[in-house]
């Protein structure tokens, strides 16, 4: 499993995915509601150019090359 930031370039919210691109590189990852960790009275929902912090790894899904493990919205800075 990698550590890396990204930035959100879309969500479907009525399906609950999108993708991220990492950054340093042109990568796109797979993500999942179920792996957006939730802050008391958030949405489990990601907004296209929101800066995520993400642990994924290689995998083929749904014509990716990566899937996100974990995504954490406001990463510290």
């Amino acid at each position: 499993m990698q550590k890396s930031k990204g930035i959100v370039k879309y969500w479907n919210p009525e399906e609950g995915w999108g993708s991220i691109v990492i950054e340093g590189s042109r990568l796109e990852c797979f993500a999942h509601f179920s792996a957006i960790l939730q802050s008391e009275h958030e949405f489990l929902e990601l907004m296209p150019g929101e800066e995520v912090e993400l642990e994924w790894h290689e995998a083929e899904q749904d014509g990716f090359h990566a899937v996100a493990d974990r995504v954490e919205r406001n990463p510290p800075k």
